[in-house]
């Protein structure tokens, strides 16, 4: 087969392979900016899912912008090994599933929460060992902006023997 020939089949089949897969559009956000109750509808989730252990908000809200499916953001976040920590996502009307993924300092999944109808999600852990972790918040319906509060437990409030959860 002629060289010339042979990159024309393989262009013509990468054509093919990306209309076969799909290229998924870029959306528009439906407000330029997050909707003022985003942030609220968050940390009031945190509140709610952390009660029992009088967990408190730490840090600043992080924010993302996904303009189609499977966008995401990722941040390090620093954990103690002696406390837990729930993390609560939120997205604006136009997100439909949201995940959260948090990876250990080896890089290594510590645990993940996918919520495929619903624009709200949390994740509760408690690491055995402190150091930077990895958390992404992924949009896996949907688009639009979103929202992660990190809710921690009060000292000593970690329970006995807890695992990673």
């Amino acid at each position: 087969m002629p060289r010339r020939s042979f990159f024309s089949h393989v262009f013509v089949i990468s054509l093919g392979l990306l209309g076969v897969l799909g290229c998924r559009p870029a959306e528009e956000p439906k407000t330029d900016a997050p909707p003022d109750w985003l942030e609220t509808q968050a940390n009031d989730e945190g509140k709610v899912m952390s009660s029992e252990q009088h967990g408190q908000r730490i840090g600043d809200v992080l924010r993302g912008l996904a303009l189609r499916e499977d966008d995401h953001e990722d941040w390090t976040v620093e954990l103690d090994g002696r406390y837990c920590y729930w993390f609560n996502g939120a997205g604006d009307e136009t997100v439909k599933g949201i995940s959260l993924y948090l990876r250990d300092p080896d890089n290594r999944r510590a645990s993940h929460r996918h919520e495929k109808t619903s624009s709200r999600v949390s994740l509760e852990y408690c690491p055995r060992v402190s150091g930077s972790y990895r958390l992404q918040a992924k949009i896996t319906s949907g688009h639009g902006h979103f929202a992660v509060t990190i809710f921690r437990s009060e000292p000593g409030e970690k329970p006995e023997n807890s695992a990673a959860k």
